[in-house]
Parts: C-alpha cells; sequence; structure tokens
C-alpha cells in the first residue's frame, strides 16, 4: 500500500504478511524465537515500514490484537530526504512526524485519508474506505483543477481522481513469530 508496506489480510503479520497470527497466543520478537523456529521467519530484526499517524490511537480505535503485544515495538524513524534522497523519495526538507503520502486512488489501506473538499480525515479503520482525492473543494485551495482559462493557464482543463492522500507516520517497528500459549508454533490464523 506504501514504500515497503503491506497490508496484511486478517490473521497475518510481518514486513511481508507471511507470519500467522494466533490470538490465542503471543509475539515473540525474532531475536528471542527458539531456534528451531528461526526457519521460518525473515531474517530482519525490524523493518522501515508506513503506519498510521497516531498509532496508539488507532490501535485502541481499531482494537486490533497485533496492537495489544508489547513486544511488537514500534520506534519512530526518519525517512531519507534531501538534496542526495530526493530523486528517490521525493522529500527535500525533513517532513513531519505525521506526514503525507499519495498511494493509488484503489488501493486498499488501513490509513486516514484526506479530504480535498473540506480538509478534514476519514476515521480510523482496520480496512479504510478508499477515499479518492479530489481535485475542487469547497473553498479555493492551491491544490484545485482549473478548470476553465487564466493568466497563465492552457489547456486541458480536465481532471480526473488518481489518487489518495494519505496521513502516515514512519516506524521502525519489531520483527518476529507468534507462538501457541503452550509455546507451540503457530501454523496458520488461530492455529
Amino acid at each position: 500500500v506504501a514504500p515497503n508496506t503491506c497490508l496484511c489480510p486478517p490473521g497475518y503479520s510481518s514486513f511481508d504478511c507471511s507470519q500467522p497470527v494466533c490470538t490465542q497466543g503471543f509475539f515473540v520478537p525474532r531475536k528471542d524465537l527458539p531456534g528451531w523456529m528461526l526457519g521460518s521467519v525473515g531474517g530482519e530484526e525490524t523493518w522501515l515500514e508506513y503506519r498510521p499517524c497516531n498509532y496508539t490511537e488507532w490501535c485502541a480505535e481499531t482494537n486490533g490484537f497485533d496492537c495489544s503485544q508489547l513486544d511488537r515495538e514500534a520506534s519512530s524513524a526518519t525517512p531519507l530526504y534531501g538534496p542526495q534522497w530526493r530523486h528517490k523519495t521525493g522529500r527535500k526538507v525533513r517532513p513531519d512526524d505525521c506526514m503525507m503520502i499519495e498511494i493509488g486512488k484503489d488501493s486498499v489501506s488501513h490509513f486516514q485519508y484526506l479530504s480535498a473538499a473540506d480538509n478534514s480525515s476519514t476515521a480510523p479503520h482496520r480496512y479504510s474506505p478508499k477515499s479518492p482525492f479530489g481535485w475542487l473543494s469547497d473553498a479555493r485551495q492551491p491544490w484545485n483543477a482549473f478548470d476553465g482559462p487564466g493568466p497563465g493557464l492552457t489547456r486541458p482543463f480536465k481532471h480526473e481522481l488518481d489518487r489518495q492522500i494519505a496521513l502516515v507516520e514512519y516506524r521502525n517497528v519489531t520483527q518476529g513469530a507468534y507462538m501457541c500459549a503452550n509455546l507451540g508454533r503457530c501454523v496458520s490464523p488461530d492455529v
């Protein structure tokens, strides 16, 4: 859904959505997993990814099991920016902790979206309804499309909804796997 960020289907976790979640068990960081489980987990101790802004509040609103895991830490990180990284990230200056990114108009994500009409944001959702960013607003804004001729403006004046503006934080998230309450391997969601 965003660079280095997957939206896992229900019952799965990890940077690549390969780890099943067992709600009768608990999350174990990769560094603490028993040797017999290491082969089923990627080699990364942490993974940089985008999370919804105000993640603690988002967790409280969506009541996700993954959120309640104390060992599933997600420390704040700063995306690459400045002249040497602008070609890759598009960022010229250091972004705020809660920043905007553009994602495809048909992307399904867990992020809150901005509305062009009044600059409000959508409510927190585990799977947010699609909310393409419009080119017009109640009061004229710098991002509005031009729909007619004016000084310095040329045709075409057509526009289409082509993106969603998501509110995100960049986080360094602990990787690992879920173990069952009996210390066994979680082989598929809740099994």
